[in-house]
């Protein structure tokens, strides 16, 4: 009697208990949170340099997307914002944005895009490029890099 009474103490106790599995656990949720934010950026047209380093200060809002390997990226500077996903995959990114218009002069210019990014820590680092060719066989070629630290 007193065996079954322990066994089903022992059974009610260990159904009553939360699992802690792994799969409870959204990775994504170590990289939720706003970001104080850093932005430089310059651009070459062929050869040279257009216009000085462009530098800018602003936020970028991290949130879990839809899909289990998803982030979202709520980018805002002053005049300027965006929302941007992302693929994570461990600590590293890679944003689905694909073209951006690269704008030298009076000229606006579709180019191909690609970014990527990692967290280390509190710290997020995005490095981006966006490249076209111009109709006159000019090479425009945009490098920008985002450095924050998690609020």
């Amino acid at each position: 009697m007193i065996r079954s009474t322990i066994f089903l103490l022992v059974l009610v106790f260990a159904f009553s208990c939360k699992s802690k599995n792994k799969d409870d656990v959204n990775p994504r949720e170590q990289y939720v949170g706003t970001y104080d934010v850093a932005y430089t950026a310059s651009t070459l047209v062929g050869t040279l340099p257009f216009n000085p380093n462009e530098r800018g200060n602003g936020q970028v809002v991290v949130s879990a997307g839809n899909a289990a390997d998803e982030l979202k990226f709520d980018i805002s500077f002053p005049a300027y914002t965006e929302t941007i996903m992302a693929k994570l995959s461990g600590g590293t990114f890679v944003w689905e944005k694909q073209k951006d218009i690269l704008k030298v002069g009076a000229g606006s210019y579709d180019a191909d895009y690609s970014a990527s990014g990692e967290f280390r820590g509190a710290n997020l680092i995005i490095n981006a490029r966006a490249e076209t060719t111009t109709p006159d066989g000019t090479k425009i070629v945009k490098t920008s890099t985002f450095n924050g630290i998690k609020k």
